[in-house]
């Protein structure tokens, strides 16, 4: 074995799965650890997880397909940063995506989904009463990407994946300080009306929750940070 397998073979045995890294990452992102506009350097992300610049930037690849972050052509690739037109147009996307998930939801919701979303709510409820904000606005998203999964189409699944991943972004950023993104209580409506197989009620508690989230929003500059990335993201290492 040369020696280039052997850095190969070390790093497969010790480092962290892809996945593992993509969860790390977007997590950062999302709940801002890591702002808009932080750039990405493969070599610190790189160093930071202990893998190779070739893994990084798969990574970023894939992070950016999901729209959190921006690879422009021969420069860094960064945390994107969402403008008031890119907000306006994620809600105003979620909202027709949406109104047909959650009709088709009404129809198909088993006891069994009742319960899983029931489930999502009330660790939602819980992040919300801790002000764990960051972990409000990751169970928000979970509830409606649950409701997305219920009807059983991937392809829908993987396409909201995509705007619930932008709007947390879009929360991080201008969300309100003391707020997470979705109501709580609008939740509650919109899955008693599932529950129900209530279709008119369930798309009207959608649109409710959606226009309230948006009308929060408050858009501000933010000053320039420049977080320390091997800080930030070793501890999560496989050891």
């Amino acid at each position: 074995m040369n020696e280039l397998s052997k850095l190969r073979a070390t790093e497969d045995e010790h480092s962290m799965t892809s996945e593992e890294m993509h969860q790390v990452l977007f997590n950062a992102i999302t709940e801002h650890s890591l702002p808009p506009g932080t750039k990405l350097r493969e070599e610190e992300l790189a160093e930071a997880f202990g893998v190779s610049r070739t893994r990084i930037r798969e990574l970023l690849f894939r992070l950016n397909h999901l729209g959190v972050v921006d690879m422009p052509p021969r420069r860094i690739a960064m945390v994107a940063k969402p403008t008031k037109k890119n907000a306006r147009e994620v809600f105003h996307a979620r909202k027709i995506i949406e109104t047909g998930i959650v009709s088709e939801a009404a129809t198909r919701a088993t006891k069994a989904d009742i319960k899983r979303l029931q489930a999502t709510l009330e660790k939602e409820r819980i992040a919300t009463e801790t002000d764990d904000r960051s972990g409000a606005i990751r169970h928000s998203g979970d509830f409606h990407l649950q409701l997305c999964e219920l009807i059983g189409n991937d392809t829908l699944t993987e396409i909201l994946k995509g705007l619930v991943s932008r709007t947390s972004l879009v929360l991080a950023v201008f969300g309100p300080a003391d707020g997470s993104s979705c109501d709580c209580d609008n939740h509650m409506h919109l899955l008693n009306a599932i529950a129900a197989h209530d279709k008119d009620a369930a798309v009207k508690a959608l649109w409710q929750d959606l226009t309230e989230a948006e009308e929060a929003l408050v858009f501000l500059d933010e000053p320039a940070v420049k977080p320390n990335l091997k800080a930030l993201l070793s501890p999560h290492r496989a050891r």
